[in-house]
Order: C-alpha cells, then structure tokens, then sequence
C-alpha cells in the first residue's frame, strides 16, 4: 500500500495506529502503522526553527528530512549571495520582492511567483533587489546547514 491509498483511510480503521516517537530538537517524528505498513511523518513546528545568518542580509529558517532541505530566507535589499556552488540540486522560488539571480555568467531579475532550477554544481548568485522573501529545495539535504536545530 503506497501512502496516496493511506489517506483514504477512515481514521476509525481498526488497523490504524500512531506511535509517537520523538527525535532532536528540530522536529517530532511520527511513526505510523498502517495495515501493518510502517510510514513516517514529520511535525515541524515554527518554534522549533533557530533562524540562521549564513552571509550578511541572508535570514534563513532550515528544515532538513533524511534527504532534503528546504530553507526559508527573508534577504535584505542590496544583500549579495556571493557565487558558489554545491552537489545540491536547487530549485529557488521566490515569494516577495524581486531577487536578481546569476547563473553560469547569465543574469535574470525573478519576481514573486517565479522560479529557478539550479543543477548539481553550477556556479550561481545572486543580489536582492528590493526585500525579499526567498524558499529554496535542496536534494540531497544540505550538509553545511545540518547543525541550524535548536540546542
């Protein structure tokens, strides 16, 4: 049984059962049995999240699952994310203000609703234009921002 079938599932189903497991300070982590299938869930609560200043004007809140990172970041005007580039792949997605990103010497203003899909080790960066509110994916989870959880 995949976990699109388990949500059909009434919860009064006789083989449901949740076992609550905590793990870290990050998260809680549920494990959920479900006609003998195991599955795991991940509660992630806002105060849960330490909010972390990887180059100046960059604010970022970082999630990590086993195999993915998703951060959050509220970036100052003019603040520049210097180029890099990591093993990650990346997909930046912009949700406030418009944010110049650099890709591989090729520039392009995003505004909000738009997207960027960065593959695995290619030079990119980029500058906020205004204030802006960034959610980046990463695959595989990011290892430099493993140690952002709550002490």
């Amino acid at each position: 049984m995949d976990l699109h079938q388990s949500n059909k599932l009434s919860h009064k189903d006789k083989y449901w059962e949740i076992v609550y497991k905590p793990k870290l300070e990050l998260c809680n982590k549920f494990i959920v049995y479900i006609r003998g299938t195991k599955f795991l869930k991940m509660i992630v609560k806002p105060s849960d999240i330490i909010i972390i200043e990887n180059s100046p004007g960059f604010h970022g809140k970082i999630i990590h699952s086993d195999h993915m990172t998703l951060a959050f970041w509220e970036i100052d005007k003019d603040a520049i994310g210097a180029e890099h580039r990591h093993h990650n792949e990346q997909i930046a997605h912009v949700l406030e203000g418009e944010f110049e990103f650099s890709m591989e010497g090729k520039t392009q203003v995003c505004k909000a609703g738009d997207s960027v899909i960065i593959p695995s080790n290619v030079l990119h960066g980029g500058k906020a234009l205004t204030n802006c509110r960034l959610m980046d994916i990463f695959s595989p989870a990011r290892e430099d921002f493993q140690n952002t959880s709550k002490k």
